[in-house]
């Protein structure tokens, strides 16, 4: 999904949340605030799995848990990205063995 090519550059981007990602159990607005704190991105919204199928929840409401298998949909620009991806602890991007 991602494209930034300079530091400047917006890109939405995603995340798999993994076991050992610290955004497991948050809420969305406590992700939101984070997220837009130490890396100036912002959250759009959460794919989540609903019946073997992954589902877009776009502006989820502040208290929706983020769980394992969800992904993280976020707008962030290219400087931010490699914070991000050090903090999730995974490489955006949609991984096929999770889908």
């Amino acid at each position: 999904m991602g494209s930034a090519v300079n530091e400047d550059d917006n890109d939405i981007i995603q995340y798999y949340m993994g076991n050992e990602s610290p955004l497991v159990n948050q809420s969305y607005l406590d992700t939101f605030i984070k997220l837009k704190k130490e890396f100036n991105a912002v959250i759009l919204g959460l794919s989540k799995k609903v019946k073997g199928e992954y589902t877009l929840i776009k502006n989820p409401k502040e208290d929706l848990p983020i769980k394992e298998g969800d992904y993280i949909i976020l707008l962030a620009n290219g400087k931010s990205i490699p914070g991000i991806q050090n903090f999730v602890g995974i490489s955006e991007g949609r991984l096929a063995k999770h889908q």
